[in-house]
């Protein structure tokens, strides 16, 4: 793979940006195939890249939250977290300008928590948690703020919203309440409706956390990242082949992880490195992309 670096440079000194986007995605298939069709249970939970509203709660404590995560086989990679609401609708050429800040606040809550997630006798599965998220599915963590005696608006089932009576708050079926006002509620609806009702008689607002189910954070990430380079053009930003083959080995080495029986310690520290890697690398796009 790293002897088609020099093959895409010389392509883009031709100036065929599109022919070069073909043949990475050629040369990067071929090692990724492995990937397709495993799906682990577990989910990796973690934060959108917006900013959370003004008034918004702080997070619940990480620790008591990955503690609950991990007790039910769901893995939580905690980041700042953003009010469910009304989003901007971007068209499809223009999604990467929300999925690239989005995928670095994830892999930035990957590394933050990577002590708990990698505790000594599960690194397979807390390598599981990684590449589901960034290869098979991402559920991004949402907060609504609800004013004391409000209602919710939806109707639940083991903490699952079946029908949403109030979409101005954002709600969407299928959506999944993991904790209010910092009770983890383990998918108990009568842990929900008592927690609620306390709050309410104590006349306190409701801080609800979501988690919504979305594409993996490399979801067509390669063209996101051409399309990205076309419109910033900035010559400072990491090389976008060196990045590109970055995120092909970082998936590589999750599967790797991911698929052992009982991942070495050695196996998960060049994960990680990957991990870090795209975070130093992503950092100066999204910031771009702020712009």
């Amino acid at each position: 793979m790293a002897s088609s670096l020099p093959v895409f440079r010389e392509m883009r000194r031709r100036g065929a940006r599109a022919a070069s986007g073909r043949a990475c995605r050629c040369v990067l298939a071929a090692s990724l195939l492995v990937l397709v069709g495993h799906r682990p249970s577990s989910l990796a939970f973690a934060a959108a890249p917006q900013l959370a509203s003004p008034g918004a709660a702080a997070d619940v404590p990480r620790r008591e939250a990955l503690a609950w995560a991990a007790s039910a086989g769901i893995g939580l990679a905690s980041a700042a977290v953003a009010a469910v609401g009304e989003q901007p609708a971007l068209a499809a050429e223009e999604a990467w300008r929300k999925d690239i800040p989005r995928a670095l606040e994830a892999l930035k809550g990957y590394s933050r928590d990577w002590e708990t997630l990698m505790k000594e006798g599960e690194n397979t599965k807390g390598a599981n948690i990684v590449r589901e998220g960034i290869v098979i599915r991402y559920t991004d963590v949402y907060k609504v703020k609800l004013a004391p005696g409000e209602k919710l608006g939806v109707r639940l089932n083991l903490c699952k919203v079946l029908a949403v009576e109030k979409p101005e708050f954002g709600w969407q079926e299928g959506d999944k309440i993991l904790y209010v006002n910092d009770q983890v509620l383990n998918n108990d609806d009568n842990v929900f409706k008592e927690t609620v009702k306390i709050a309410q008689a104590e006349g306190k607002p409701i801080i609800v956390s979501v988690g919504r189910e979305g594409p993996a954070l490399f979801d067509d990430f390669d063209r996101k990242l051409k399309q990205a380079y076309e419109v910033i053009d900035d010559d400072k930003l990491p090389d976008l082949d060196d990045l590109l083959l970055l995120i092909a080995n970082t998936k590589v080495q999750a599967n790797s992880a991911a698929s052992a029986t009982n991942a070495s310690q050695d196996t998960i520290n060049r994960l990680k490195v990957e991990i870090n890697g795209l975070i130093k690398s992503l950092t100066p796009i999204a910031k771009a992309v702020s712009v």
